[in-house]
């Protein structure tokens, strides 16, 4: 069944449950971390399923020059407080960094960012190869060894962005941000643009959110870096697949 939302109506709710739904992922990296005894992913889970539900009962309730109305007023406020709480993560971040900041991936970042400075500059364009951060960590062993005892290994950064930064370089990172900021950009342009949206493309959107939000808490594997690029393929194929009928008609 094809099914097809409008910027009005649905796409708005599903953008609106990325926004809630991608912290969700980050705090993974948090572990115990928790205010007042409550787990910070039970508020943001507990607060898409509420968002879930009221949609259902708004769907039921209202008609859909009503429901477009409120849409329309809401969806940039969320999108105002999603910035919003972007920037205070990220200053509240500066703030805190340590070498135990967020269960120890300080350590990890700083590695990978110190490691990457420190060489020479064909490196820091190419990188020193893929999957050799293990390698050349060793540089650091008496640092890995006071955080995480002897005889650890480090397989990634447990930062996407940053474990291709040291392995790839500049070339490699650049390029994987790009596709970042693409999928992004295209499809917010769409909200923004009133396209129809798909609901294939729209939902292999939601996964490629879900999957970069991760990203930043987590390194590279190969069963979630294989699963993004089939949820790109899937996404791309759809764009094509809508350009080419707007081509023919």
């Amino acid at each position: 069944m094809n099914i097809s939302l409008t910027k009005q109506n649905a796409s708005r709710v599903y953008f609106l449950m990325i926004l809630l739904v991608a912290p969700l992922y980050m705090t993974n990296g948090f572990n115990n971390t928790h205010a007042d005894g409550i787990y910070v992913g039970v508020i943001i889970g507990g607060g898409c399923f509420a968002l879930l539900l009221l949609h259902m009962y708004l769907e039921m309730k209202l008609s859909k020059e009503q429901l477009e109305s409120i849409f329309k007023r809401v969806f940039w406020v969320y999108i105002v407080v999603a910035v919003l709480c972007c920037l205070g993560a990220i200053v509240w971040a500066v703030k805190n960094y340590d070498m135990n900041f967020l269960n120890r991936r300080g350590l990890l970042w700083f590695i990978a960012v110190d490691g990457f400075f420190t060489q020479e500059l064909p490196q820091q364009i190419i990188g020193v190869g893929p999957g050799c951060i293990d390698a050349i960590s060793m540089d650091y062993y008496f640092e890995i060894e006071e955080a995480y005892g002897a005889f650890y290994f480090i397989e990634n950064a447990h930062n996407d962005i940053l474990e291709y930064l040291f392995t790839t370089g500049l070339l490699g990172a650049i390029a994987y941000l790009g596709i970042y900021l693409s999928v992004i950009v295209s499809f917010v342009r769409s909200l923004i643009k009133n396209e129809n949206l798909e609901g294939i493309e729209l939902y292999a959107t939601i996964g490629l959110v879900g999957y970069m939000a991760q990203s930043l808490m987590n390194g590279p594997h190969p069963l979630t870096t294989a699963m993004f690029f089939v949820l790109l393929t899937i996404y791309r194929g759809s764009k094509l697949r809508k350009s080419q009928i707007s081509n023919l008609t």
